[in-house]
């Protein structure tokens, strides 16, 4: 199940270790959904049995192929299912990995830990932060019982007891931590929270904090990458149930948007900076004239990478120097009328007009940024980060599913009907995506900020240091499209695009999970 020893607590810094629990704590949010989701659809016993079984049979008893795919995609990853050829055809087999052959009692108390939490938040009032907490803290005890349970289990290794531990305090931490960094005031968190940090092990027996909970601090917003997705995720062993299938709508309705646009502004703080970089040789190597009028953030959220962008160019480039002569605007899109108003809010005072529109749709955009601004797309420079997989995918889906070809990339996903897209469907999608793009920013081009998905065996080997698993399991349903880096390679070149340096890539030494580029059209 282990491909390598996790870093023990004891030789990591405080940092370091509550970044790696980070990574696990939302993994095994992941996990438990995928086997509990399995569990409902009747397609884990006899997988745990040690039979191989196909997984048209194993979503036979379901309305949601897509479903079944991403969570035994989750359990590859995870290393505890093994998947043959044939992905992500009805006739591939999964089996149980070799590894996995004593794990039965362990999925069993991820799949009832799973189902705890979810019955006890089921009924909680989720515009209510504290009410969520509340359930979330009555469930511990439970999860303390099985946390020992692993703990004390003779046929696991120490390595595999640890992670295991990890993983199933993941289901409060991915709902308590998120909402703790949300919190606005002075009044301090009443009792529940704390009995959450401490079963953590945050704080200590008298509320204080531990050096590991005043280091994790730092990452309480980022849970909430998944923890935005807790509700749906709860919800998916009930749906798998249903005769209706899983939709996109379906999951998107239950994501709290406020935790996703923290999560992803705490989180992506790294990658903006790389990105203003590249932005800001932009604005060095060409005289003013010749410079954008105005950057135009697509996918802007609160506004703050449109902020920082304008205080880089402000302190750091000739423009900023002249801006009285060439002034610089700044231009908010965004789908979601929710984030444009605090975008409004929190931009206040500077020179940045927001407007409504979807990154799949830029030649409207472009005509909406014109007439709001009196911008010519030619003047402007288009940036983005983490929008580009998450648009409606108009391509066709394949009813009968066919093996992927072996240059297509394959993760799951949706259209708006929930059936699968087909690999080969989702490129050409991309493909069709981006020379839209090309077309919109010939002149000054798009700085993107993309993700990505990594094959299985990554995942496994870079276990507790890489957001990957949860990544792709909560996109997978949510009708988002991220491609692996080799995909995204393609789209970019058969789209008419290159970039004018070298990719940025994050982790730098691996398989990419996050790439940065300057895209302009290919001449």
């Amino acid at each position: 199940m282990v491909t390598r020893a996790p870093r023990s607590a004891a030789s990591a810094t405080p940092a370091t270790e509550a970044m790696r629990r980070l990574f696990l704590h939302q993994d095994g949010f992941a996990i438990a959904t995928a086997f509990s989701g399995l569990d409902a659809a009747g397609a884990l016993e006899p997988v745990l049995a040690g039979r191989a079984v196909s997984l048209g049979d194993m979503a036979a008893g379901t309305a949601s192929y897509p479903a079944v795919l991403a969570f035994v995609r989750a359990g590859e990853s995870a290393g505890w299912l093994r998947v043959g050829p044939g992905w992500p055809g009805p006739g591939t087999p999964v089996s149980l990995a070799a590894a996995m052959a004593g794990g039965a009692p362990l999925t069993e108390l991820y799949v009832a830990s799973h189902r705890q939490v979810a019955d006890r938040l089921r009924d909680a009032d989720w515009a209510d932060d504290d009410s969520v907490v509340s359930a979330a803290a009555e469930t511990l005890a439970g999860l303390e019982a099985a946390r020992t349970r692993v703990h004390r289990s003779g046929a696991l290794t120490e390595a595999e007891r640890t992670i295991a531990g990890f993983h199933l305090e993941g289901l409060v931490a991915a709902v308590v931590l998120p909402r703790l960094a949300a919190r606005t005031g002075e009044d301090p968190p009443g009792p529940a929270y704390s009995s959450v940090l401490r079963f953590l092990g945050f704080e200590d027996g008298r509320d204080g904090p531990t050096r590991l909970g005043e280091a994790g601090t730092f990452f309480r917003p980022v849970y909430g990458l998944i923890g935005s997705y807790a509700r749906s995720l709860l919800a998916f062993p009930d749906w798998l149930r249903a005769t209706a299938p899983i939709t996109p709508a379906r999951v998107n309705d239950l994501v709290d948007r406020r935790l996703n646009v923290l999560a992803s502004g705490a989180a992506h703080k790294s990658y903006f900076a790389t990105a203003d970089q590249l932005v800001r040789r932009l604005f060095d190597e060409a005289p003013p004239a010749a410079q954008p009028r105005a950057i135009v953030d697509v996918g802007c959220g609160d506004g703050s990478w449109l902020r920082r962008t304008y205080e880089t160019i402000v302190r750091t480039t000739t423009r900023g120097k002249n801006l009285e002569r060439f002034p610089l605007g700044l231009v908010g899109v965004d789908v979601d009328r929710r984030a444009l108003d605090v975008a409004r809010t929190e931009s206040a005072g500077w020179p940045a007009i927001f407007v409504e529109g979807d990154v799949g749709a830029p030649r409207r955009i472009c005509s909406d940024v014109a007439a709001a601004t009196g911008y010519d797309p030619e003047e402007v420079l288009h940036v983005r980060a983490f929008v580009d997989h998450n648009r409606r995918i108009l391509a066709e889906s394949v009813p009968g599913i066919r093996p992927a070809p072996a240059a297509v990339s394959a993760p799951v996903c949706t259209d708006d009907a929930g059936r699968l897209v087909a690999p080969e469907a989702l490129e050409e999608s991309w493909r069709e995506h981006y020379a839209g793009w090309r077309a919109a920013s010939a002149r000054h081009g798009m700085v993107v900020v993309e993700g990505h998905v990594l094959p299985p065996a990554e995942i496994l080997s870079r276990r507790g240091s890489v957001h990957a698993l949860a990544f792709e399991l909560y996109h997978s349903l949510s009708g988002q499209s991220p491609l692996d880096w080799p995909g995204y390679q393609r789209v970019v070149r058969s789209a008419g695009l290159r970039t004018t340096t070298a990719p940025s890539t994050y982790p730098r030494h691996h398989v990419p999970a996050t790439s940065i580029q300057h895209l302009v059209a290919d001449s």
